[in-house]
């Protein structure tokens, strides 16, 4: 925005100093001759001139204005003076170019006040607290939890950022419509022209979302998100910084070349991760993940119930009965060979670390014999693996608020 020139009979400096002048002589005839009518009527008068072209004070009522992508500010300046914060939007593009020369810090929506000096004003919208983020800045933490599925992010999306399940849902579809918008690592798509007939009959049987089964479900990164609303809070711009965050990890954890090595795809990878992230505690993971390994080159089926679950929609490794193990759906790995189309969640840096970086050893089965500590017993024989299955179900029975 041009500076706004103003022509006075006085310099500026000349006003400041009448100013002071003023205030002065209006000081002294309250103390010398009282509060009289025509000295209150001056001191008002006074005080109307000297905000002529600036406010004082600490300012008046709160108000939250946003600042968009792209303004410099001297457009910050004018949706400010829109808003009654500042009077002069040349003051106050003056005080904010001294105090941040580069423009605003970030766009989004500013705690402000009405009334506001411009130095203030400038100030306010410059101020860094002792982590070095803006002060005044509205900003929601959006947590999305390690191995969280897709699917249960909308609720998560819709408590903290007030986004509706129809709007997660539109943007899922718009995701699987164009994952390269959204930057979907690669990996997520591999298969993608395959899945379609083999998902969409399972999704209509069970009547789940577009979310069940997404080419995007383990590659949307689990972490705590500043979210700046309404400048990204869309939950396709959301989406995209998940994208973004894995894509970096990935990049990190070199996964292409790491899932060649093991004679892995990058998808067959995320797979086990999203899958170690469910079944074990961060420290077995390495273990747990040259078991699937060992299983391949034995072909042996997986059989691991958190696929189980994600394919009948459950969640939590909840007791499975031999009739829930042989529903015949696409996630069942006792009923199908080797790993199920897609993850079954969204895994943490740990998570696909392990699965990239699996331990040495003969294991081929595991069991967690205590819920509640995550004890988990790893062995190759098939008599220790029983032995650890009833040791878990005398725990089970002990602990019947836990099976269920």
């Amino acid at each position: 925005m041009a500076k706004q020139y103003r022509v006075s009979w006085i310099s500026s400096e000349g006003l400041r100093r009448a100013k002071s002048a003023l205030a002065v002589a209006l000081s002294l005839t309250i103390l010398l001759g009282g509060m009289g009518v025509a000295t209150w009527k001056a001191y008002g008068w006074y005080q109307a001139w000297q905000q002529r072209d600036d406010y004082i004070g600490d300012g008046d009522a709160d108000v939250q204005v946003v600042v968009s992508p792209g303004q410099g500010w001297g457009r910050v300046a004018d949706t400010l003076m829109a808003a009654d914060v500042i009077k002069d939007p040349s003051l106050f593009e003056d005080e904010a170019l001294t105090l941040a020369p580069n423009g605003p810090l970030q766009w989004g929506t500013w705690n402000l006040k009405t009334h506001l000096p411009a130095a203030s004003a400038a100030k306010m919208m410059t101020d860094l607290d002792t982590n070095g983020k803006p002060k005044n800045l509205l900003v929601v933490k959006l947590t999305i939890k390690e191995g969280m599925r897709l699917a249960d992010m909308a609720a998560t999306m819709e408590t903290q950022l007030g986004t509706t399940q129809a709007e997660f849902d539109a943007a899922v579809t718009a995701l699987a419509a164009d994952p390269a918008s959204f930057h979907l690592n690669a990996a997520a798509t591999a298969n993608a022209a395959n899945l379609a007939g083999i998902l969409d009959p399972w999704r209509a049987a069970y009547s789940f979302g577009p979310a069940a089964g997404s080419i995007a479900e383990g590659y949307l990164f689990p972490a705590t998100y500043d979210i700046f609303p309404p400048i990204n809070s869309k939950v396709t711009d959301v989406f995209t910084m998940m994208a973004d965050q894995f894509n970096k990890v990935a990049t990190d954890l070199n996964l292409e070349a790491g899932a060649a090595a093991l004679g892995l795809t990058p998808q067959q990878v995320v797979t086990i991760a999203s899958i170690l992230e469910v079944e074990v505690l961060p420290a077995d993971q390495p273990k747990a993940a040259r078991v699937f390994l060992n299983r391949f080159a034995a072909n042996m089926p997986l059989q691991m119930n958190s696929t189980v679950d994600y394919g009948l929609g459950r969640s939590g490794l909840a007791k499975l009965s031999t009739a829930d193990a042989q529903k015949d759906t696409p996630y069942s790995t006792y009923v199908h060979a080797g790993l199920p189309p897609t993850p079954i969640g969204n895994p943490s840096r740990a998570a696909l670390e392990a699965a990239l970086n699996p331990a040495e050893g003969p294991w081929l089965y595991w069991v967690t014999v205590d819920l509640r500590t995550g004890e988990t017993v790893f062995t190759d024989s098939v008599d220790e693996f029983n032995a650890a299955s009833e040791r878990f179900h005398q725990w089970c029975a002990a602990n019947p608020d836990v099976c269920k």
